[in-house]
């Protein structure tokens, strides 16, 4: 005897009112930052430095494999490594890429 499946995707009118409520307590919440914050200053920082290491105008150039793969990537998926969404490399400006 096998059992009966349901799938885990389907949600009831309560179980999504419920959802849409968590997600909008957060999405709605007035953010306070402190701009002074020692953690910001050494992110500034870091920037600062690596700005002075590749100026603004420095070309980036992607290779075909690098192009490939930038592709596939998903625009907003958790950064890489670097810290950075696939959506921001997307959006530089190379010798392919207009």
């Amino acid at each position: 005897m096998t059992k009966e499946r349901t799938p885990h995707s389907i949600l009831t009118t309560e179980q999504c009112d419920r959802f849409g409520a968590f997600w909008k307590s957060i999405w709605e919440a007035p953010a306070e930052h402190n701009p002074d914050h020692p953690a910001l200053e050494e992110w500034r920082k870091a920037v600062r430095e690596q700005s002075k290491a590749s100026p603004d105008d420095t070309p980036v150039e992607w290779d075909e494999a690098g192009g490939r793969a930038m592709a596939k990537m998903a625009g907003w998926e958790a950064p890489g490594p670097d810290g950075i969404e696939a959506y921001w490399w997307k959006s530089l400006k190379g010798p392919s890429r207009g």
